[in-house]
């Protein structure tokens, strides 16, 4: 090890920073943030859960508590699903030469302590971990919105489905020019409101579903004629958050409802067989539109390690680990033999749809 550090004063003090519990900073992403956490597939012992899907909206009747929206005096349809819920897993291994190399910035006349050194890359790491995390629950939100299920290996197909109409593609396609994109959406958001009994939708578009969409002479002819009177001005970014989510002018359709436009750029990078970086992949799916009643039900299924997996056990351990409870999160630093040790976080969740009522899909391009 290098000069000045013990393994064991090092965890003491990594675990001082995690209590403080504000170095470790919880990455955000959006679509993951619109599924909430339901106690009702919460399961605190183990990473199987219970899930319910209801499969119709649920009864109101003269005795319903209009603080109590109930199940009436009909049945609804439902089913339950034992569930195993998916692991994310990020483990680092700290070395030797990881905590000898000097960091950009640091001053050559006060080099920071062995001790600082680890705890500055432990919580680097950790950082990283969350955020990497949170962009893969981004994606699995995305594709259990966008498929209308979930597929992970060495695990039950999580199948939600779609109701009648709500996945679509148009009978010409947005790349067409005579497509005709403001009466696909119309009909989408009316049948949405007529379903889901709510008239605030968030429409995505992916990438090249957009530039058809506002390239299109039929949707630039109705914003001339019923929108922006004789000139038309065109449509402008309102508004730009800091997880890549752009929003656009609105626009009145046919029906009166809102089309409330946004467009989600966040993306992987794409490596060769060389791990050269050619290119980068939309975590949106580029040709889908995704129209998005607000307040849908959406919840996260979320479930604990009652046994660590088998590759991130503790081998060769010469002092206890240093764990943190950061909300989904499980953190922990051990040592792995005297030299060297690692930052291992564990997150145990699913986004679950448990009805697709104000859910709708348009196949926009193929």
């Amino acid at each position: 090890m290098p000069q000045g550090i013990n393994i064991a004063d090092t965890f003491v003090q990594v675990g001082e920073v995690y209590e403080q519990n504000k170095f470790v900073s919880e990455a955000k992403g959006h679509f993951i943030d619109k599924f909430l956490l339901s106690d009702k597939s919460y399961n605190p012992n183990g990473n199987q859960v219970m899930v319910s899907r209801e499969l119709a909206v649920r009864g109101i009747t003269k005795d319903t508590s209009r603080h109590d929206f109930g199940r009436g005096t009909d049945p609804v349809s439902y089913e339950e699903i034992l569930y195993t819920i998916p692991s994310h897993n990020q483990s680092d291994l700290i070395t030797q030469d990881e905590l000898e190399k000097k960091r950009v910035g640091q001053n050559p006349y006060a080099p920071v302590s062995g001790e600082e050194q680890a705890m500055r890359i432990v919580l680097e790491k950790s950082k990283g971990h969350i955020a990497k995390i949170t962009r893969t629950k981004d994606l699995m939100s995305i594709n259990a919105l966008t498929l209308g299920k979930l597929e992970f290996e060495n695990n039950k197909p999580l199948d939600f489905g779609f109701w009648s109409g709500h996945k679509i593609t148009p009978a010409t396609l947005w790349s067409n020019a005579s497509s005709d994109p403001i009466k696909d959406l119309d009909a989408m958001h009316v049948l949405l409101h007529k379903d889901g009994i709510t008239t605030d939708f968030s429409t995505y578009m992916g990438a090249s579903a957009y530039y058809s969409f506002i390239y299109n002479e039929k949707v630039k002819a109705y914003m001339k004629d019923h929108i922006h009177g004789i000139v038309p001005a065109p449509i402008k970014t309102v508004a730009t958050n800091s997880n890549g989510l752009q929003e656009y002018d609105s626009i009145v359709l046919p029906s009166g409802l809102l089309l409330k436009i946004k467009v989600y750029n966040e993306y992987y990078d794409i490596f060769n067989a060389d791990s050269k970086r050619v290119g980068s992949q939309s975590i949106f799916p580029d040709k889908k539109v995704l129209v998005l009643g607000d307040n849908a039900p959406l919840v996260r299924a979320r479930g604990s390690y009652a046994v660590l997996p088998e590759n991130l056990r503790p081998k060769n351990m010469i002092s206890s680990p240093v764990s943190i409870n950061n909300g989904e999160y499980l953190q922990f630093v051990e040592a792995v033999d005297l030299t060297s040790f690692r930052i291992v976080t564990l997150s145990c969740e699913a986004p679950v749809p448990v009805s697709m009522d104000r859910v709708g899909v348009i196949e926009a391009l193929v």
